[in-house]
C-alpha cells in the first residue's frame, strides 16, 4: 500500500497536466460563485432594497472597495504563483517539484473543502454572495454549517489556501499566500460581521460560536440542535 501511495504521488506530481487541471477545475468554481453571488445580490435587492454597508461614509465605501480589489488580486495570485514556481524550479533543472504533503492527503483536505463550500452555499441558498455587506428583513441562519462556526466559507477557502501551493511543490508561493491571504480574511469577516449586526441580532445568534474551526464537543454532538435555531444570515 505504502509503495502505490509513492507511486501515486509521482504520477500525480511529474506531469503538470494533473496541476492545471485541479487549478482548472477551482477556477471555474470561482467563476461560478461569482456569478451565483451577483445573480443572489440582484435578488436581495429586488426583495430587501439596497443593502446595509458595516460602516457608513464614502471613506469607509472607498476601503470596503480596496480590500475586495485587494482580496481579488490575492485570489488571482493562488492560481498563479504555485504553478508559476513549480514550473520555473522545473526550468532550473529540478524536474517537476513533487507535493510536500501526501498527495492522498492533499485531494481529502480539498476535497473537504468543496464539502464545506457546497454545504454553505446550500444552506444560504439564495442568501448567499461575495460581498460583506447585509440586507434589512434578510434572515441569518443559525443552522447547516452555522451550528457549528460563523463563518463557514471562509474555513473552506483557508483550507485550500493552506493546503493547494503544498500539492503543487511550492513552499515559497504557500508562505506568501497564506501571509497575504490570512490578514484579508480576518478583516472581511469583521467586515461581515458589523453589517450583519446593524440589521439583526447576529451576536446573540452566533457570537458566540467559533470563527472558522469548530469546537470537539460540537462534532461529537452531530446531529444534534446547537443553540437558537432561527432562519437569519447571509454571510459567508
Amino acid at each position: 500500500m505504502f509503495a502505490s501511495t509513492i507511486a501515486r504521488e509521482h504520477e500525480l506530481s511529474s506531469p503538470p497536466m494533473a496541476l492545471l487541471v485541479g487549478a482548472g477545475l477551482l477556477l471555474a468554481q470561482r467563476m461560478s460563485e461569482v456569478a451565483l453571488s451577483r445573480a443572489n445580490v440582484r435578488r436581495a435587492r429586488a426583495q430587501y432594497g439596497e443593502p446595509v454597508a458595516a460602516d457608513e461614509g464614502p471613506r469607509a465605501a472607498a476601503q470596503a472597495r480596496a480590500h475586495e480589489l485587494g482580496l481579488y488580486g490575492v485570489h488571482a495570485l493562488f492560481f498563479l504563483a504555485p504553478l508559476t514556481e513549480a514550473y520555473l524550479r522545473s526550468r532550473a533543472g529540478h524536474g517537476w517539484p513533487s507535493p510536500l504533503v501526501p498527495v492522498w492527503l492533499g485531494l481529502g483536505l480539498l476535497a473537504l473543502a468543496q464539502w464545506i463550500r457546497l454545504r454553505t452555499i446550500a444552506t444560504l441558498r439564495t442568501g448567499w454572495r461575495v460581498p460583506t455587506f447585509a440586507f434589512r428583513g434578510a434572515p441569518i441562519v443559525t443552522t447547516g454549517p452555522y451550528a457549528r462556526v460563523r463563518h463557514p466559507n471562509h474555513a473552506a477557502v483557508l483550507l485550500e489556501f493552506a493546503v493547494a501551493p503544498l500539492l503543487a511543490g511550492a513552499p515559497v508561493s504557500w508562505l506568501i499566500l497564506n501571509l497575504l491571504h490570512t490578514p484579508f480574511v480576518i478583516a472581511r469577516t469583521r467586515r461581515e460581521e458589523r453589517a450583519l449586526a446593524r440589521v439583526g441580532p447576529y451576536a446573540q445568534l452566533l457570537g458566540a460560536r467559533p470563527a472558522f474551526v469548530p469546537r470537539l464537543a460540537d462534532l461529537l454532538r452531530a446531529g444534534q440542535p446547537i443553540g437558537a435555531s432561527s432562519d437569519h444570515k447571509s454571510c459567508n
